[in-house]
């Protein structure tokens, strides 16, 4: 599941291509399905930016209370669309630097263990 911060994130660009697209083709080039974006402000705007992606496009409404309700929200919606699904794999779009090869170690990693498993840099999760 993809999830974006705040629009303004969302619509920045790095190497000409918005970065909300840029974690959704992340996204699916790992493997990840159904690959899920939440949007919140602006969203009918932010949209646009994944018009041809093989997605599931969730609004939350309530995106002014914070990231635990977009959180909720793609999880009520991945539920309904994948029940069966027993793991998810999320992640923002506001990092440029993570590829498909980084979300599928991760899940990788998951799968292997059976364990809850986050990114880290410098030995620190995160």
């Amino acid at each position: 599941m993809a999830a974006s911060p705040g629009a303004a994130d969302a619509q920045l660009v790095a190497s000409r291509e918005a970065l909300l697209r840029r974690a959704a083709e992340a996204a699916l080039a790992s493997g990840a399905s159904p690959v899920m974006v939440v949007l919140g402000r602006k969203a009918g705007i932010l949209a646009r930016n994944l018009e041809g992606l093989p997605v599931t496009v969730v609004t939350n409404e309530n995106w002014q209370q914070g990231m635990g309700t977009s959180l909720g929200c793609g999880a009520a919606a991945l539920q309904q669309e994948a029940p069966q699904a027993a793991a998810v794999l999320l992640m923002v779009c506001d990092q440029p630097l993570i590829t498909a090869n980084h979300l599928k170690m991760l899940w990788d990693r998951h799968e292997a263990t059976g364990k809850v498993v986050a990114a880290g840099h410098d030995g620190r999760p995160g």
